[in-house]
Parts: structure tokens; C-alpha cells; sequence
């Protein structure tokens, strides 16, 4: 696994936020294997990311934006955010230290945007993009061969219908920027679930 503050790099943003008070608990494994639980469960939430990052494990799935995958993966976080703080920084040595800091980082800026910002109820591209982009970073990328990564594409094709369901149940109340851009993007995501998806592509990459 690459070290977590590469990888943290690489998958999120780091953003500021508020601290989640709580009595820190006493640490439970070593902080590698923290690192370790935190990729392997976040790229779990997020399939196209972990196809993104070279990650396969997840490539049949996609994200979940049901209530209840939105709850278990704020209940989620919060509890990681409560096993990270039991290490204590002066007792790391200065790299994992560091990662320390990255990773709570990315951790409240995830609840941010699931909490408060809610993204996943403002921004209709987040789905009509996100749709396309979980199909074109399969196609992409010549991590497998053309058969297997098409089986991927398919299985998450058959995903779709719940995804939009998702989306038609979360999103209220989007701000018209949002709506503008999604509206923006559209025609090109539609060619492309349209018109880009045959077999012979997968050899152009």
C-alpha cells in the first residue's frame, strides 16, 4: 500500500474544519495498520475513486448515494476520526506524525461535504457526470484486459438505475449554478454512455 499521506493526497482534497469533540480513546493497532483500514474502507465508499487510484477490488461496484450508505459512511468517518485522534502525535515519529495530520484533515473535510455542505443534495453533475466517469476510467486504463474490463463497465451499468433513483430522491433545493453546469455537461456525458462504449474502444487505449 503507498503511504497514506500520498494516497490522502491523491484521493481528497484537504480542507478545514471544525473538530468533533470527544475524550480520545486509547489507540487499538499500530498506526499502520490505521493507514491500511482507512484506504481499504474509504475506497469501499468510493468504487470509481479506488479505479482511479489502481485500486480493482471495487471495479463492479459504484457509489452508493442512498440514505443509508450517506449515514454509514458519516458514522463511519466520525469513528475513524475518534481512532485517529488516539494516537498521539508525540509518540510518532515525524512522518506518521505528519500522515496524523493529513489524515484527520481529510476526515473532517469528508464530513464537511457530507454534513454540511451536502453535495450529494445540491449538485445534479455529481451523478450524470460521476455515471460517465466510473464507465471511461475503466476504459481508459489497460489494467486488464478488454473482455474483463468490459464485464466491469457492464456491472456498473446495471448499478445506473438505483444511482439516478438516488439522485432524484436526494437532490432539493439545487442551487441554479449547479443545475446550469449539470445542463452543461450533459449532451457530452450522453454521447459518450451512447456512442463510446463498444468493445474495439477498449483497444484504443
Amino acid at each position: 500500500m503507498p503511504r497514506i499521506g500520498v494516497l490522502i493526497a491523491f484521493v481528497f482534497s484537504i480542507a478545514a474544519a471544525s473538530s468533533i469533540s470527544a475524550q480520545s480513546p486509547k489507540p487499538t493497532g499500530s498506526w499502520d495498520s490505521v493507514a491500511d483500514d482507512f484506504s481499504d474502507q474509504y475506497f469501499a465508499f468510493n468504487p470509481s475513486l479506488a479505479t482511479t487510484a489502481g485500486i480493482h477490488t471495487h471495479d463492479s461496484e459504484l457509489e452508493d448515494y442512498s440514505a443509508r450508505a450517506i449515514a454509514k459512511q458519516i458514522a463511519w468517518s466520525q469513528q475513524f476520526e475518534k481512532r485517529v485522534l488516539a494516537f498521539d502525535p508525540k509518540n510518532l515519529n515525524a512522518t506518521d506524525a505528519a500522515d496524523r495530520e493529513i489524515l484527520l484533515n481529510s476526515i473532517r473535510a469528508n464530513l464537511l461535504a457530507l454534513e454540511d455542505i451536502r453535495t450529494w443534495q445540491k449538485d445534479p453533475d455529481r451523478y450524470s457526470s460521476g455515471a460517465a466517469g466510473s464507465i471511461y476510467v475503466i476504459m481508459s486504463r489497460k489494467f486488464a484486459s478488454p473482455n474483463e474490463r468490459l464485464r466491469s463497465v457492464i456491472a456498473r451499468e446495471k448499478l445506473f438505475p438505483q444511482f439516478f433513483a438516488d439522485a432524484r430522491a436526494n437532490l432539493r433545493d439545487v442551487p441554479r449554478f449547479y443545475t446550469e453546469i449539470a445542463l452543461e455537461q450533459l449532451p457530452g456525458t450522453t454521447r459518450f454512455l451512447r456512442k463510446r462504449r463498444p468493445l474495439s474502444l477498449f483497444r484504443c487505449y
